[in-house]
């Protein structure tokens, strides 16, 4: 798999000094897939958020939900520079009363949630949610009743999946995953 620069996003404005801090800490986790976005998102912001929480930095999970409609993320971390997926989840923080998204899937600093949303659009014309959702909660099955700890299956879980994903990213290559998504996705793209 080649390696991109995460996507250069244009700044709202000056990201506060602890944002990017944690942005940094996130970024050196090595072994997290960032740069494979075509599935696992809900596994690598569980095990951010995880990380972050036991060096005392607490998070939550920003969530972007198209309804009706796949969610196209362009991002030159994706190995066709886009992608489209059901969903995505990130860590987000918040640093002097505002969210801050830390992500380096999507991009090379941390991004206001606005920002954030910028990045990505329903392949067609459909609404868009964004909420979110406690650190403990392991994707949108726990919407409803989100837990108020960890749950010991879903770090595990988590943890595995962040060990395995390259089986993952094998059965996409092998599959004809990235040949097939450029059909899939004509006229989606090019509008």
């Amino acid at each position: 798999m080649r390696v991109t620069p995460s996507p250069r996003v244009p700044s709202a404005g000056r990201v506060p000094t602890e944002a990017q801090r944690i942005f940094d800490v996130v970024a050196a986790m090595g072994d997290v897939p960032f740069g494979f976005l075509e599935e696992g998102c809900i596994h690598r912001a569980h095990v951010v958020c995880k990380r972050l929480e036991e060096r005392g930095i607490e998070s939550e999970k920003l969530i972007i939900l198209p309804h009706g409609a796949d969610l196209v993320m362009t991002t030159p971390r994706a190995k066709l520079g886009y992608t489209v997926v059901w969903y995505h989840e990130s860590p987000c923080v918040t640093v002097d009363g505002k969210k801050w998204v830390v992500d380096p899937s999507v991009a090379d600093r941390p991004l206001t949630v606005d920002e954030w949303r910028k990045t990505m659009r329903p392949a067609v014309d459909a609404p868009v949610e964004v909420f979110v959702m406690p650190r403990f909660a392991y994707g949108l099955e726990d919407r409803k009743a989100p837990p108020t700890t960890w749950r010991a299956k879903d770090v595990a879980s988590a943890l595995k999946w962040n060990d395995d994903w390259r089986e993952s990213a094998a059965w996409m290559e092998e599959s004809g995953f990235y040949e097939q998504l450029p059909k899939l996705a004509r006229g989606i793209l090019n509008d």
